[in-house]
């Protein structure tokens, strides 16, 4: 007969501190958005932009390094073909086991 002997294992989740400093609060098509998180120096951070028509993708959407202020700024162009409406931001940012996540939301029109 073979015997098995469970193990108690623990996921440890560190939350890592992210928090939006500005997000433009309403971007017309065609426009510049511009995003800045504040968290800790030296995370990777990734952002999501959230259209009404899905995840978007473009070159300023990218992931970034927290600068030694802790800061990270993201800039992109709204298309003029996108649909208006609330879109959503969503910032993940990753140091060692620590993991962080903002979200917030803007206007396209």
């Amino acid at each position: 007969m073979t015997m098995f002997r469970a193990t108690a294992s623990t996921l440890i989740v560190l939350v890592l501190s992210v928090r939006f400093i500005s997000v433009t609060p309403m971007v017309r098509l065609g426009a510049p958005a511009r995003v800045e998180v504040a968290t800790v120096p030296g995370a990777i951070c990734d952002i999501e932009v959230r259209s009404p028509a899905g995840i978007v993708r473009t070159a300023g959407i990218r992931p970034k390094k927290a600068l030694t202020s802790g800061r990270i700024v993201w800039t992109w162009r709204v298309g003029k073909t996108k649909r208006p409406g609330t879109w959503t931001l969503v910032v993940d940012c990753l140091l060692g086991e620590q993991l962080g996540r903002a979200e917030a939301k803007f206007t396209v029109k």
